[in-house]
């Protein structure tokens, strides 16, 4: 059994941000958890995403915090807006500051803290760590979004970029540009649609994604990097340039970097029916001990 609570926080500038921690459960374990992972979800998803995933660290005495991005689930300031980029990486950072203190984390090293974002979160992430130098906690990234598969097209980037300045909260159906950076998550019988997933987004959270996703950006972010980084892809990635990744990964600043290639793995890595998920949970358990041996 596991422990869930959710609270509602306000961010650097105000907004509301849903904050969720999985932690195993109190009867079920005799010391506190040894660590603590903050996850950054998937672009138009949201924090719940995880619950699955939380099951399995819990059950290695791991808590599991995540919360849901800018315009996304249940945070503010609307859903499918965010007033500019910047605004989505400094709530990485303030989620972070927030967590080092939950479950009394300390600056000792006898506690683990880490941050795993998946796709637009492990972008995101990226930015952060950027910023934060050597303070930065280790990031795993699975599945980061350094450059899509997809090309979007120039009159769709001339529009993006155009229609912010008219109407920047005007709705614009998921697909113009942010299916072909992150497909919206399949409906099937056993995966019915989630009313939390994002449907529409407004033009400024449109223009957001091809700022997060320039190239020059991406690079110049990876190269500031000081904190040691493990990358994830999957080999049957359609969703990021797995080729592009693998290119850009020497110039990540920390050399204490590593790279896995999960043969059969597809975007959602950490997706419950995936083949390759035990696989990844291996990674995801290496990790943890790897750099909780070295903080």
């Amino acid at each position: 059994m596991i422990s869930e609570r959710t609270e509602i926080l306000k961010s650097f500038d105000g907004t509301d941000i849903l904050f969720r921690v999985f932690s195993p459960h109190k009867r079920e374990r005799r010391t506190r958890p040894a660590g603590l992972i903050l996850a950054a979800h998937d672009f138009g998803e949201h924090s719940g995403r995880y619950a699955e995933l939380a099951e399995e660290l819990c059950g290695n005495n791991l808590a599991l915090a995540s919360f849901d991005l800018r315009g996304h689930g249940k945070s503010g300031p609307r859903r499918g807006d965010a007033e500019n980029f910047q605004a989505m990486v400094a709530d990485i950072i303030f989620m972070m500051n927030h967590s080092r203190s939950f479950l009394g984390l300390d600056s000792s090293g006898t506690t683990f803290f880490g941050v795993m974002g998946l796709g637009f979160g492990a972008l995101l992430a990226t930015y952060a760590s950027s910023i934060l130098g050597s303070s930065c906690p280790p990031l795993f990234l699975a599945s980061p979004l350094f450059s899509s598969k997809q090309k979007i097209p120039t009159w769709k980037k001339i529009v993006a970029v155009s229609l912010p300045r008219i109407a920047p909260i005007a709705q614009l159906p998921r697909n113009f540009i942010a299916d072909t950076v992150v497909p919206t998550p399949s409906v099937t019988p056993d995966t019915p649609a989630d009313p939390l997933n994002l449907p529409s987004l407004t033009s400024r959270m449109e223009e957001i994604i091809l700022q997060a996703t320039e190239d020059f950006r991406v690079r110049n972010a990876l190269t500031q990097t000081e904190s040691p980084i493990t990358v994830l892809c999957g080999s049957l990635d359609s969703t990021i340039d797995v080729d592009r990744v693998q290119a850009l990964f020497p110039t990540l600043g920390s050399k204490e970097s590593i790279l896995h290639l999960i043969e059969g793995g597809e975007h959602d890595l950490f997706q419950k029916s995936s083949k390759t998920r035990a696989q990844v949970i291996e990674h995801v358990l290496h990790w943890v001990k790897s750099q909780g041996a070295s903080q």
